[in-house]
């Protein structure tokens, strides 16, 4: 849902929230692809073909690194309007430089981003940032010039431009379509995240099995949820220790 300037700053929490395209760690890059898609009403279509992800903007002008249609073949898309679509010589397609790994969330928002450049511009809410769902704006050149000259102390304390090429969620530089080549060091700065998080998870896993209170709590949890108690089952889950944990272990994973 695109808005002007002056109807993004006039808006409450909710209803800012309920405005922004939110990006979970999790999500899967053709879904993303597809709420982008909905979000600005472009026909952007997602197309798996085995194991490479093309991204398809109907009707396109030719752009940069783009295939025709011809090339990709005939199937069925992602998602059910993309599968209405019959294809046209107007039709292009890239290929995206998909990583297989966590990082890949912004490998194709960014390029999305770069496809998109010449009309949108991506933006991140920076309060949620170190979250594990980002919030994204994409707006208009005209909306975001008038942002950034009428609204410009709400622009700074609010939103942070995208960059592209880089992954927020683990803070590293990630290929993109047109720059596959953007980090040089990006598998070994990908295997030593990726490493750091299982150690992570192992030394978790560890403390949480040998922890008498958390395993009391757990089997006392087990015993409520199977003789449905609620009294007890409230005492376990209100357990302020217990929380202090989980809590505690939460907050090191997104911080460390």
């Amino acid at each position: 849902m695109l808005l002007n300037a002056a109807q993004i700053v006039s808006l409450d929490e909710d209803a800012f929230d309920d405005a922004l395209l939110w990006v979970d760690h999790r999500s899967q890059e053709d879904e993303i692809i597809f709420e982008v898609a909905d979000y600005l009403n472009e026909p952007i279509f997602a197309e798996w073909r085995d194991d490479k992800l093309w991204l398809c903007y109907a009707n396109a002008e030719s752009g940069a690194n783009a295939d025709s249609g011809a090339n990709l073949g005939s199937g069925a898309s992602a998602e059910a309007n993309a599968d209405a679509h019959t294809g046209s010589e107007a039709d292009k397609y890239w290929l995206l430089p998909l990583t297989f790994t966590r990082h890949d969330r912004y490998v194709a928002l960014s390029s999305l981003a770069e496809v998109l450049k010449d009309k949108y511009s991506f933006w991140l809410v920076e309060g949620r940032l170190g979250d594990d769902t980002h919030g994204l704006l994409i707006l208009s050149h005209e909306v975001a010039l008038q942002l950034q000259t009428e609204h410009a102390e709400w622009l700074a304390a609010t939103l942070v431009p995208m960059q592209l090429g880089f992954d927020y969620f683990n803070e590293i530089k990630v290929p993109y379509l047109g720059h596959e080549n953007n980090n040089p060091e990006f598998l070994q700065q990908a295997e030593a995240i990726n490493n750091s998080l299982l150690q992570l998870d192992k030394e978790l896993n560890s403390f949480l099995e040998n922890d008498p209170k958390f395993q009391a709590g757990m089997k006392q949890l087990r015993q409520d949820l199977g003789t449905e108690k609620p009294s007890k089952l409230k005492a376990v889950l209100t357990d302020p220790w217990l929380w202090g944990i989980v809590v505690f272990w939460v907050l090191f994973f997104c911080f460390s």
